[in-house]
């Protein structure tokens, strides 16, 4: 995926569904992640190796050129934030990344499916405390972190 090993890599993943929200929801993380980088990074520092995935199934340019023009207003280093569309290899995002932030707060009818691939791949989730959520998922036995609130 043309990281780094030394790269530290969150994927932000959300509802198998498209909804008017989804939008909002993925702003709204990048702006509680922003506080990850320095004011001062400039875009070729070498060493600064965080790298955000921002998941989806709109496979639009559009939606790409949004999450880019929020990365910017938010002073993300260009090329930090990248928008990923399901229909790409969703196994290989998942392997890449060291933490799977779930962005989404749709009550679903079940658990997503998504959650299930990334903690069979043994990655550390963070999710908001939704009840389908709440409802299959033990915090304390399985190592999982899942906070009330993630901002």
């Amino acid at each position: 995926m043309g990281y780094s090993p030394n790269d530290l890599v969150i994927a932000i993943v959300g509802s198998e569904f498209l909804y008017r929200g989804l939008w909002l929801e993925h702003s709204l993380i990048l702006r509680a992640l922003r506080p990850l980088f320095p004011d001062n990074l400039v875009e070729s520092e070498p060493n600064f190796h965080i790298k955000i995935m921002l998941l989806s199934r709109d496979s639009t340019s559009n939606y790409s050129v949004a999450v880019e023009a929020i990365a910017l207003n938010l002073n993300y280093p260009r090329g930090v934030v990248k928008h990923v569309t399901v229909s790409d290899d969703v196994d290989s995002v998942l392997r890449t990344a060291d933490v799977v932030i779930y962005g989404s707060f749709l009550e679903e009818q079940s658990f997503p499916e998504i959650l299930t691939k990334a903690m069979c791949l043994e990655k550390l989730v963070i999710a908001p405390d939704l009840s389908n959520i709440r409802k299959y998922v033990d915090d304390r036995v399985n190592g999982y972190l899942f906070p009330k609130e993630i901002y």
